[in-house]
C-alpha cells in the first residue's frame, strides 16, 4: 500500500511547478536527500537519482554569494527544530539563473536525525517584480504523518516501535514519545493475541512475506478496543537490519472501502483539499468526478457531484475550456492562463495545469491544478510602469523614449521620412516651487504634462526626462527636410502658446486656488531618413533648448536640417 502510495505521489509531483523533496539532516549534520520529485531535472539539471545520491548534485547548484546564509538557515532550523523557508539563488549546470523559495516542515527522529518534508518553488518571477509571492502554505507535507484515517507504525524485529505517526497518535492514544522505543505486544495487542502475533511476526521476519491484510481488534491505551484494518510490509534494505510497518485504518470512523485503489484515491483526494489551488479530475466528456474545496468555493459549487463544466460554466467559457481539455488530452501536458469569474462577481487570472492521466483498461482522465497568478501580474505590471512611466506624470520615462525614439527611427528609415525631437523645459518653475511648495509644482508639471499631449497626436510621444523637462517626439513627418522642420515648428508653436496661457491650480492645502503664470523655451532638432544615435539627437535638441533660454525664453529655437526662418516668442 505504502509503495502504492508513494508511486501516485511521485506522479502527481511530477505535474506540481515545484521540486517536492524529503531531506534528512543525520545527528551528525550529515544532509542527505530521501525524496527529490522529477521536477529537480528543470530546475537543477541534475536527476532524482543523483540527488539523492548526494545531496551536493543540488547545493552546489546554490550560487557562492548565497551558500553561506542557506546553509546557516537549513542549520539554525535544525537547531530549533522548527520549519524552515528561504529564498536563494541557483545556477542548474546548463547555466540557468533561477530563484528559489525553500519550504520544509521537521520531524525529530528517534536517532537524533531530522527529516525535513518540502517544496522548491521557482520564484524567480516574483523576485524580478521585487516582491516575494506570498505561499499560503507548504505544498506537501510529511504524507504518512498527515493522512488522518491512517495510522502508520514502524517496528524492529524484535518489537520495537521506530515510526509512529499523528493518526497513530489519535487512533491509539499514546503520543509518539510515549510510544517510540516500546514493544509492539505493550502498546495495542490484547493480551489474548500476543502468542499469535508474536508467532506471525516471527515468521514474517524469517521469510520475508509480509502478515496477510485483515481486521483486527486492537487496544487503545486507554483499554478499549478499536477495529481497524490492518495491513503489514516487510521492508529490508541491504546493509540495514530488516522493518515491519504496519498500516491500520480506523473502521469505526469510515467504511470499509471496497479495494486499495479506492483507498488510495480517497487519501489522494484528502491530500488535494489541502493545497491552496484549484484542483479538478475530469472524464473525457466533461464531467467533474473530483473537484476539491479551494475551487468549489471558487465557483459557489459545493454540489458538483455528477455535474459538468457545461453546467457549472457560462456557455461560452465552457466551451471554450471543453476546446482547451481537448487539447491537454491529446498533446498531454498543456499550461494555459484564464480568467475565471468566482462566485463573488470577481475576475482573476490563473495559471492552469491541465494533464492527461493514464489508466490501465479505462480511459483516461484529465487532471488539472490552476494556480491565481492575479497578484503576481499585478505586481508585474507595476513594476513596468515604474520602469517605463514618470511616476508624476505617467508620461513615458527616458527609457521608453528612447524605445520609441529606436522605432520612430527603424520607421523613418523604411519610409524615407523624417523624425523630429522638442525639448520643452519650464521658464521659471523654480520661482513657483519656492513661493508655493512642492505641491503647488506637481501640479504645475502635470497641467504642462496635459496641455503638452493636448497638443500633438496620438502617435507621438510626450516623455517627460526629470523635474521639468519634457521632450516630444514627433515621427512619420515628411520626407522633405524643410516640410518636416516647417511640421515641427507648428507643432512647437501650440505647445509654446499653451503653456503660456494662465494657470489655476487647485492644492489640497491650502483650500484656496494658486494662480500663476509659466511659459516653456523649447529646443527643436531634426534628422531625415532615420540617420541618427539617440544621444545625438537629444544633445541637439539641447543644445537648442538652451539657446532659446539665451534668446529670452517663451521662445523655440531651431536646430536641423532645415531650420524654419525665425524663432518665435508668445
Amino acid at each position: 500500500m505504502l509503495e502504492r502510495l508513494r508511486e501516485q505521489l511521485d506522479m502527481f509531483a511530477a505535474t506540481i511547478p515545484g521540486v517536492v523533496y524529503q531531506f534528512v539532516v543525520r545527528a551528525d549534520g550529515e544532509w542527505a536527500f530521501t525524496y527529490v520529485s522529477p521536477v529537480v531535472r528543470s530546475f537543477f539539471g541534475v536527476s532524482p537519482e543523483d540527488a539523492c545520491a548526494a545531496h551536493e548534485a543540488m547545493s552546489e547548484c546554490v550560487v557562492p554569494e548565497d551558500r553561506a546564509a542557506h546553509h546557516a538557515s537549513v542549520n539554525e532550523a535544525n537547531r530549533r527544530l522548527q520549519p524552515w523557508q528561504h529564498d536563494f539563488r541557483i545556477r542548474s549546470r546548463s547555466g540557468e539563473l533561477r530563484w528559489l523559495r525553500g519550504q520544509a516542515n521537521p520531524t525529530a527522529q528517534a536517532d537524533g536525525s531530522v527529516l525535513w518534508h518540502g517544496v522548491l518553488t521557482d520564484i524567480t518571477a516574483c523576485k524580478q517584480a521585487e516582491m516575494a509571492m506570498q505561499v499560503s502554505e507548504t505544498r506537501f507535507r510529511n504524507l504518512l504523518h498527515s493522512i488522518p484515517a491512517v495510522a502508520v507504525q514502524g517496528y524492529t524485529e524484535d518489537g520495537t516501535t521506530h515510526f509512529w505517526n499523528k493518526a497513530s497518535e489519535q487512533l491509539y492514544g499514546y503520543t509518539a514519545e510515549e510510544a517510540i522505543g516500546r514493544k509492539l505486544l505493550d502498546l495495542i495487542i490484547p493480551a489474548e493475541m500476543r502468542n499469535g502475533v508474536l508467532a506471525a511476526i516471527r515468521e514474517m521476519f524469517a521469510t520475508g512475506q509480509p502478515i496477510p491484510a485483515g481486521e483486527l481488534s486492537l487496544m487503545r491505551k486507554d483499554g478499549s478496543r478499536v477495529a481497524v484494518l490492518s495491513s503489514h510490509a516487510y521492508v529490508h534494505v541491504p546493509g540495514q537490519a530488516p522493518e515491519m510497518f504496519c498500516v491500520d485504518v480506523d473502521l469505526s470512523e469510515r467504511k470499509l472501502v471496497e479495494s486499495r485503489l479506492q483507498e488510495s484515491e480517497q487519501r489522494f483526494s484528502q491530500f488535494m483539499e489541502t493545497l491552496p489551488a484549484a484542483a479538478f479530475i475530469k472524464d473525457a466528456s466533461g464531467k467533474l468526478l473530483f473537484m476539491n474545496r479551494y475551487l468549489a468555493d471558487l465557483l459557489g459549487a459545493h454540489d458538483w457531484q455528477g455535474k459538468s463544466t457545461l453546467d457549472l460554466l457560462p456557455p461560452g467559457v465552457a466551451e471554450e475550456m471543453l476546446a482547451d481539455d481537448e487539447r491537454a488530452m491529446a498533446a498531454g501536458y498543456q499550461q494555459i492562463e484564464e480568467q475565471v469569474q468566482g462566485a463573488d462577481g470577481q475576475l482573476r487570472l490563473y495559471q492552469t495545469h491541465k494533464f492527461r492521466i493514464n489508466r490501465q483498461g479505462a480511459a483516461p482522465l484529465l487532471g488539472g491544478i490552476a494556480l491565481d497568478i492575479t497578484e503576481r501580474k499585478r505586481l508585474e505590471a507595476q513594476i513596468r510602469e515604474l520602469a517605463f512611466y514618470d511616476p508624476l506624470t505617467n508620461l513615458p520615462n527616458r527609457r521608453l523614449l528612447f524605445d520609441r525614439l529606436s522605432l520612430a527611427a527603424a520607421t523613418a528609415k523604411r519610409a524615407e521620412g523624417s523624425v523630429a525631437l522638442l525639448l520643452i523645459d519650464l521658464d521659471n518653475f523654480k520661482s513657483v516651487n519656492d513661493v508655493h511648495g512642492h505641491d503647488v509644482g506637481d501640479l504645475l508639471l502635470l497641467e504642462v504634462a496635459r496641455r503638452i499631449t493636448g497638443c500633438v497626436r496620438e502617435s507621438d510621444t510626450v516623455a517627460r526626462l526629470g523635474g521639468d523637462e519634457f521632450v516630444v517626439l514627433l515621427g512619420d513627418l515628411d520626407r522633405a527636410a524643410a516640410t518636416a522642420a516647417e511640421q515641427a515648428q507648428l507643432v512647437a508653436e501650440k505647445i509654446l502658446q499653451a503653456a503660456a496661457e494662465p494657470y489655476v491650480l487647485k492644492p489640497a492645502a491650502p483650500a484656496t486656488d494658486v494662480e500663476c503664470r509659466c511659459t516653456v523655451s523649447i529646443g527643436i532638432a531634426t534628422v531625415a531618413d532615420g540617420e541618427f544615435r539617440q544621444g545625438d539627437i537629444l544633445r541637439r535638441a539641447d543644445i537648442a533648448m538652451y539657446r532659446a533660454k539665451s534668446a529670452g525664453r517663451n521662445t523655440i529655437f531651431f536646430l536641423g536640417d532645415c531650420a524654419p526662418a525665425a524663432s518665435k516668442a508668445f
